[in-house]
């Protein structure tokens, strides 16, 4: 098949997948104990939710900071401040912040220039920001749909770095059949 048309095709997967992430985002990720709706109801807390709201769900930081204390130790001063650790939704910023805007802008570029292959290397930085930050975040590994995030960011990395792979491939050989024409005349 010719890059015209495999390229929208795979960008348009890309912004689909990443329309998938960000929905994910909104949908509740940790569940605790104190939780609570106003109708007291357990409720599960998105990472959207959290990171916008952190000050709303204490119940989540102080389970959260637990992780952290269990992980770092108990006797574990933060670095900025020597006070005893407490998480903030600032260590986990720079994947959220990176998944939630590179969603947001690689839907819109991949549908509005789907047929330049170089508009997957948004959905390759997104898959890539997302795979390092929920295998490497402890507060995000214990989510209890971690591993559905991880498969997402996976499928997007690889159509992603597929797009870019063969459209780089028909791009070099484009450009081989420009240069062979004009050296033949």
């Amino acid at each position: 098949m010719k890059k015209e048309k495999i390229t929208p095709i795979c960008n348009i997967v890309c912004a689909v997948l990443l329309l998938a992430t960000l929905i994910m985002q909104f949908v509740p990720f940790w569940t605790c104990t104190g939780c609570k709706t106003h109708k007291d109801v357990e409720q599960g807390v998105s990472v959207a939710e959290y990171f916008w709201l952190p000050d709303h769900h204490s119940p989540v930081t102080n389970e959260l900071t637990e992780v952290y204390r269990d992980i770092y130790g108990h006797d574990y001063k933060d670095p900025t401040t020597g006070k005893k650790l407490t998480f903030k939704a600032d260590y986990i910023l720079p994947s959220v912040l990176t998944v939630f805007l590179g969603c947001i802008a690689g839907i819109v570029f991949c549908v509005l220039k789907r047929k330049k292959f170089i508009m997957a290397a948004i959905p390759l930085v997104v898959g890539i920001a997302g795979l390092s930050g929920f295998l490497t975040y402890p507060a995000l590994r214990v989510g209890m749909n971690v591993n559905l995030h991880v498969i997402v960011f996976a499928v997007v990395t690889v159509a992603a770095a597929g797009s870019l792979i063969f459209g780089s491939i028909c791009f070099i050989q484009e450009q081989m059949k420009k240069k062979a024409a004009a050296q033949a005349q």
